[in-house]
């Protein structure tokens, strides 16, 4: 067992973040937009800081997102479905949870279901809300939308965009998506994220007999 040790820390009592009306350190000066495609916004802020200190901040515009974890039993094994997409930043094929942006106008659960039936042919008869989270890239504005997809069927239509060409879906055993966290398969952030909410939700335990 690992020696004692005696943290100098103040103790945070309060499980919640700050307030929103907390004042934010930083007030930006002045903001422009530096380059837009039709997927991605970056914008450019001039900062002062608490101190008058001045910064320059670059960040990605606010984009909401989904992601989806669908759940059926086959074979008498719970199931789930990942999707495998080459990923142009890292240039690697990385093992995802379907996900994606919420187009303008649309709701968080037809965006749920767009992306669930874009990525693997699902249409969930119920989407079971994980919560919500930021990315983990403080550069990266927006929210994730988390969902346990249950009560599938076969959706009626398909269509994906060119960017998916290269996007596959394969069923794997639920134990076996779990493992593929611990080992290393599955890395990106949101999905493992997705996964582990997904194992610890009660009601997802309860409709699944999850220990």
């Amino acid at each position: 067992m690992p020696a004692s040790f005696t943290s100098t820390l103040p103790t945070q009592s309060r499980p919640e973040p700050p307030p929103a009306t907390a004042t934010p350190p930083w007030s930006a000066r002045s903001a422009k937009t530096v380059y837009e495609n039709p997927w991605t916004t970056v914008r450019e802020e001039a900062l002062i800081g608490p101190q008058g200190q001045t910064g320059l901040y670059g960040f990605f515009a606010p984009v909401d997102c989904v992601v989806v974890v669908p759940l059926w039993v086959e074979e008498k094994l719970l199931h789930t479905a990942l999707v495998e997409q080459w990923r142009q930043p890292i240039r690697e094929f990385s093992w995802e949870v379907p996900c994606g942006r919420i187009e303008a106008g649309e709701s968080i659960e037809v965006a749920a279901n767009r992306e669930l039936a874009e990525e693997c042919g699902f249409q969930a008869g119920e989407l079971i809300s994980l919560g919500t989270w930021r990315h983990s890239d403080a550069r990266v504005a927006g929210i994730i939308h988390c969902f346990a997809a249950v009560d599938l069927a076969l959706a009626s239509h398909l269509t994906k965009d060119d960017s998916e060409a290269d996007l596959s879906a394969f069923r794997l055993s639920w134990t076996q998506a779990l493992a593929a966290i611990d080992s290393g398969a599955v890395n990106q952030v949101a999905s493992m994220s997705a996964l582990l909410r997904c194992a610890s939700n009660p009601r997802v335990k309860e409709l699944f007999a999850l220990p």
